[in-house]
């Protein structure tokens, strides 16, 4: 357990997201304030401190070495807890891969690294042929959350 008065932890969170994205997280965490009255609060009062901060980054166009460094609170080759989930799959395979190499040059050895991806398989309505010759055929639980992200203006595109 973190106690959030105690100034000498030296640790923030920094939720790095595409602006578009960024914004509707925060409109929903904005809501989950004014509605929830057991939940609100405590999300209020970290959301205001300094450990918790919000930074608009798109992966295709920004330079992220330069607007991780514009943070407060982020130390260039700082030890760091680096999660990249749900990202790889909106942008295309060479910005991951530049997004990757930035983190290696710019965190501290032994810092760690948790990344989800989606398996190219899942782009495809057909997976690759057995041994018969015959394609699998692709979940539908698969295609439809990888539909619904393209109908809600986030299509997965690598």
């Amino acid at each position: 357990k973190v106690d959030d008065d105690d100034e000498d932890d030296e640790f923030i969170v920094l939720e790095v997201d595409q602006p578009e994205v960024q914004e509707k997280k925060l409109s929903n965490l904005q809501w989950i304030i004014k509605k929830d009255a057991k939940h609100g609060p405590t999300i209020s009062h970290r959301m205001d401190s300094k450990r918790v901060q919000f930074l608009p980054v798109n992966f295709n166009t920004d330079d992220l070495e330069q607007k991780l460094a514009s943070q407060m609170g982020f130390i260039t080759g700082g030890s760091s807890v680096i999660t990249m989930e749900g990202v790889t799959q909106y942008i295309p395979k060479e910005n991951s891969a530049d997004t990757l190499k930035t983190l290696k040059r710019i965190i501290a050895p032994g810092s760690i690294l948790l990344i989800t991806y989606v398996d190219k398989k899942c782009f495809a309505d057909k997976g690759p042929p057995r041994d018969d010759g015959e394609s699998l055929i692709l979940p539908k639980a698969i295609r439809m959350v990888r539909d619904m992200a393209g109908r809600g203006g986030e299509p997965w595109i690598s």
